[in-house]
């Protein structure tokens, strides 16, 4: 005998609930989507991951069909950057797009380009976008963002993308007996010439009063190379710290480009 509709779709939002999808991860709560948007049109690195943050807030705001584009356009980009180990990290892609063609009522894309479950134990890409979505979301899903990256380093201890994501989400929750700095010094150790890891050493380190290792890194980021909004409002956070300090600035102050002002 045929199902009704209604089982059916009972069934069919029972497996959607296994995948692994942003639409399962309760993300409305505390979420302040202009505060998103700024910060995701400033982020220079990561665009596939970039499309699925921002597609999942299209869709909440009743424009699934865009979100829809998105989700396939990361998908593309995923593929042409990471080749042969993009199905590991288009998991949560696939989850985005059953749950968003479900609400656009295709229920055949559903079927076809999603799995019917998700396995137990995560893979190190799932955990690592999850905590990539926490941390760009809301302040309030910092914790969720540092226990998601710490389980993908556990599983990959030496992935300078994981590492590099568990010390700026340490950092963004820092507390007086923090890890931020130990955590930061490890990813610095798998990608030295990051300028970002640099700067946000910096400002920790001046914060404890470690001046003068933190102006050494400030002067490494500089020589690099600002490549970008987000390390160069470190730099600018950081040389506005020494003047708050009473300090002089340092001389490369004058040569760092103005960025717009921003939340941290």
């Amino acid at each position: 005998a045929c199902l009704s509709l209604s089982e059916a779709d009972r069934s069919l939002l029972s497996r959607l609930g296994l995948l692994q999808s942003r639409f399962c991860w309760s993300l409305q709560d505390g979420v302040d989507v202009d505060r998103l948007a700024c910060r995701l049109q400033e982020q220079l690195e990561g665009p596939a991951e970039r499309d699925g943050v921002e597609q999942h807030h299209r869709g909440l705001l009743d424009r699934p069909e865009e979100a829809v584009l998105l989700l396939n356009q990361s998908e593309e980009r995923t593929r042409e950057r990471f080749g042969e180990e993009s199905e590991r990290r288009l998991i949560v892609t696939y989850g985005d797009l059953a749950w968003l063609s479900y609400h656009t009522g295709d229920y055949t894309l559903c079927e076809l380009k999603n799995p019917t479950g998700s396995p137990s134990v995560l893979l190190p890409e799932v955990y690592a976008e999850k905590a990539w979505t926490f941390l760009k979301v809301s302040v309030h899903y910092y914790p969720r963002a540092i226990e998601c990256y710490r389980k993908a380093v556990e599983l990959q201890p030496d992935n300078s993308e994981w590492n590099s994501g568990y010390a700026v989400a340490l950092y963004r929750n820092e507390r007086e007996d923090s890890p931020a700095v130990r955590q930061l010094r490890r990813a610095l150790e798998l990608s030295p010439n990051n300028g970002s890891l640099l700067a946000l050493l910096a400002l920790r380190l001046w914060a404890l009063q470690q001046h003068q290792e933190a102006e050494e890194l400030v002067q490494q980021a500089l020589e690099l190379g600002p490549d970008g909004t987000v390390v160069t409002r470190y730099i600018i956070m950081f040389f506005c710290q020494q003047v708050a300090a009473s300090r002089l600035p340092h001389p490369a102050f004058t040569d760092v480009p103005e960025t717009p002002s921003t939340t941290f």
